[in-house]
Order: C-alpha cells, then structure tokens, then sequence
C-alpha cells in the first residue's frame, strides 16, 4: 500500500458484525498554551499545532496500528476517537456517524490498568458494563470476560492482590464489557515486562478471535505493531512545516497469529524503523 495521506481498505473482514467502523476525516488539533505565569510584558498565547490534515478510515473488525515518535499526536489522535478531545479541524465518523462527544460505540485501555483498589477483579470488570444492563445479564457477561482473560480464579481479589499482567487483563476485561464497536488502546503493554507484554499480545488476539471488534492501538514498539496489526500507520511531520499526519501506511501480509521469528517480517521491520529515522544498519 503506498504512503498516501488517506488510508482506507475497502470492505470489512466477515464475521466482525458488531464491529464499528472509525473514519478521521481532515483532523487537526492545537493546543494553546500561555507563556510567562501572570499578564507580565512579553508574555502571550503560544500555540502548538500537533495534528494536521489527518485522512484515515478503519474498517469493521481491522486492528491498526499507530506508530511515531515521541510528540508526533498518537495518544492526542485516540483522545479524539474516545472524544475526550475535540478536534480543531475535520471530524470522527463512528460507524458513519459524526462523533462530537464521548461514544457509546468506543472503549478505551489505558498503559496503566486503573483499577479501582477498593473492588474486586470481577466488580472492577463490571464497572464497563452499560447503564441499562439487566443484573442477571451483566453478571453473565462479566463471568465470560473472566474466563476469557484468564481470571476466573481470582475474581474476588482486590488489584493488590493480583500482578500487573493480571491487572492489565482485568482491565481489558472491562473495556469489553462495554461491548465496543471500537476498541481504543493506548501503549496497554507498554508498562510489563518483556516475557509478560508478549503473553498479553497473544491474550489480545485471542480476545479479538472472540470478541471482534475494531481496534486502534497506540505503541512504540515496532515489533507489537507487526505482530498484533492489519495495518500500521506511521505519523510524522513534514520538514518545516507544524503538525504530524499520516507519513505511511503498512499493509502487514499474513494471519494471525504471525510467527513472530518469520524472516518475512524482518523487512517490514527495517521498512519501519527506516520511516521513524531509524538507522537499521545497528538492528
């Protein structure tokens, strides 16, 4: 696939029918910030534009993955898919709808799990379950999402009580329970260690097997993103000119799961730490 700004495939995957599709049409955003700590001389309104001219569409039940360096607006992206930030160009389409707020179709996992410390695994769970979910119904599809993950043993711990790649899997757990037709995650591994963040990126497919869904995932690690995505994006900026937008996209071939020592993808690799500015002579 050439590294042409709009990045769209052209049908969705079977199977994936509860699965929204995500469409960022000519997105920008700015930040002001002011400069100097009080109305003193010299001091004036400083803005920062992060994102400009944003073309990208994910369809129903396709894993994209986002790449870029540090500051290039990849979390400041998914904060407008989860409409905790507003745009200041363009618009997010939803399953074809404009999205100008916090969607219903829209989950997010952050790095770190965030679990409420006072409640136990399974409560945690619950607690992205919708407003309007029958009790009988919710317990039903709390006790699946456990068995799903992996949890069922320890259900009734609290978050101290369980590690971190136990913690990270609750989480997921709870994000599904809303039953999203887009799955939002930023850099969710980014905080385990090696041997566990390759069990969760395993974990996650399984869940995506299960429970299709389309999911946008932020990392830096160009590994992950060849192993977990359809397709990965790389975000930049041109030289000399303010804001990152979609520099290149990478169709990635095969199913998953990939092997992750396939000699197929060691090109790919170097294909994307060449984008980033990497020197892959070293790698």
């Amino acid at each position: 696939m050439s590294s042409s700004a709009v990045a769209t495939l052209s049908a969705p995957r079977a199977g994936t029918t509860r699965a929204a599709s995500l469409e960022f049409r000519a997105v920008g955003q700015a930040f002001a910030a002011r400069r100097g700590s009080r109305a003193e001389k010299g001091a004036h309104d400083a803005v920062t534009r992060v994102l400009r001219d944003v073309h990208l569409t994910l369809v129903p039940g396709e894993i994209v993955a986002l790449l870029g360096p540090s500051g290039s607006g990849k979390s400041t992206l998914l904060r407008i898919a989860a409409g905790l930030d507003t745009p200041a160009e363009g618009e997010l389409l939803v399953d074809g709808t404009p999205s100008t707020g916090i969607s219903e179709r829209c989950a997010v996992g952050f790095q770190e799990p965030r679990l409420a410390p006072w409640l136990s695994v399974q409560e945690n769970v619950a607690l992205g379950l919708p407003r309007t979910t029958d009790r009988r119904e919710g317990q039903a599809s709390v006790e699946r999402l456990l068995h799903l993950v992996g949890l069922d043993h320890c259900a009734g711990y609290r978050p101290a009580e369980i590690s971190g790649g136990m913690a990270q899997r609750a989480s997921l757990a709870r994000a599904l329970a809303r039953r999203p037709g887009v799955l939002l995650l930023d850099e969710p591994f980014g905080a385990l260690d090696a041997l566990t963040r390759m069990k969760m990126q395993d974990l996650l497919l399984r869940v995506h097997e299960a429970e299709p869904t389309t999911v946008l995932l932020v990392t830096h690690d160009v590994d992950e993103a060849l192993q977990l995505a359809d397709r990965v994006v790389v975000l930049g900026s041109d030289h000399g000119i303010p804001g990152a937008r979609v520099k290149h996209v990478l169709e990635v071939p095969g199913a998953r799961p990939r092997d992750r020592d396939d000699a197929a993808l060691v090109g790919l690799r170097r294909t994307l730490l060449t984008t980033l500015g990497v020197d892959t002579h070293h790698h």
